[in-house]
């Protein structure tokens, strides 16, 4: 996936269980997190976007059908230009918080690369 930086974009998902089958029902979802991190195993507080559904950052249109948005403004993606690894994350509860991987028409994506056009004198 890419971003012009500057740019505005709503991501859309739809999750699904592990096998890729059945549809989540994200009704007892107690947050949904979106998270653009520079390296994988850099902590939530180190990401450089970070969109939570209890603060509307992430939409859940039906919970019952498993799809969700996640709108990123001009603001959002004013950002270095990378190639950042996406995580969305849903906590079921206190203890219970899974990771879920992201595709795109089935190719799996773990990467959301923020570009800039490179306009060149002649």
């Amino acid at each position: 996936m890419r971003i012009k930086k500057q740019n505005s974009r709503t991501l859309k998902f739809l999750i699904r269980d592990s096998e890729g089958t059945t549809i989540t029902n994200l009704s007892s979802a107690v947050e949904i997190l979106f998270m653009l991190k520079q390296e994988p195993l850099d902590t939530d507080e180190e990401a450089k976007i970070v969109k939570r559904m209890t603060l509307g950052g992430v939409l859940v249109d039906n919970p019952e059908v498993g799809y969700l948005r996640v709108p990123l403004t001009s603001v959002d993606t004013n950002i270095p230009v990378f190639n950042y690894y996406c995580a969305v994350q849903i906590q079921w509860s206190a203890t219970n918080i899974q990771e879920i991987e992201i595709s795109d028409n089935g190719v799996l994506v773990t990467q959301l690369e923020i570009y800039q056009d490179i306009i060149r004198g002649t």
